[in-house]
């Protein structure tokens, strides 16, 4: 994995392992609307119960890795 890769985990060590879409927002400094509209798209992919969204940390890692155009390597 290269170093931006890995700050990019270190600065989320902190947040649980599934979040809300609004702690997704909160670590993205997006609103939670285009959270909810990355969920829908498939963006980021959560986990759907309800109305309510669970989304794995590991998901949020992924798309800003991806966006970023940065490779993760294990």
């Amino acid at each position: 994995m290269n170093m931006v890769a890995r700050e990019a985990l270190i600065m989320f060590e902190d947040y649980p392992d599934v979040l809300i879409p609004e702690e997704v927002a909160e670590m993205l400094r997006m609103g939670r609307g285009s959270v909810y509209n990355l969920l829908e798209t498939g963006g980021i992919k959560g986990i759907r119960n309800g109305r309510n969204w669970r989304v794995p940390k590991l998901s949020v890692e992924q798309f800003l890795i991806q966006g970023a155009g940065i490779e993760r390597r294990s």
